[in-house]
């Protein structure tokens, strides 16, 4: 029981910074969808990885998924909001792929307790 306790003590020093580095995902996912990044993909799967591990909450996955289904529309077609919009949700995405990928696992794990 006393392991547990300390366990989420640690998790919980660290999660504060969790919207940090929310913030700077998002700035690299803005950032990529206008210039050239280089391994963009891998860096927002990472900070999206260390955002999900250092939250491990059911409450990020309808976010997540939200902003999974919003990278997967084809905003092409609205025409002065579109040619922005659209690479910004793609690379959203794809630091939101992780972060629904650690929830759920964590509410699949939970539910089987």
């Amino acid at each position: 029981m006393a392991k547990q306790a300390e366990a989420s003590d640690v998790m919980g020093n660290y999660s504060k910074y969790s919207p940090w580095v929310l913030i700077i995902g998002l700035l690299v996912a803005i950032s990529a969808a206008f210039t050239k990044v280089p391994y963009a993909g891998l860096i927002l799967v990472a900070i999206g990885a260390v955002i999900g591990l250092l939250n491990l909450k059911k409450d990020l996955l309808k976010p997540a998924l939200a902003l999974l289904v919003l990278g997967l529309l084809d905003f092409s077609k609205v025409e002065l909001i579109g040619t922005f919009a659209e690479p910004i949700l793609n690379s959203a995405a794809l630091l939101a792929a992780p972060i629904a990928l650690l929830a759920s696992l964590k509410s699949l794990y939970s539910s089987l307790k």
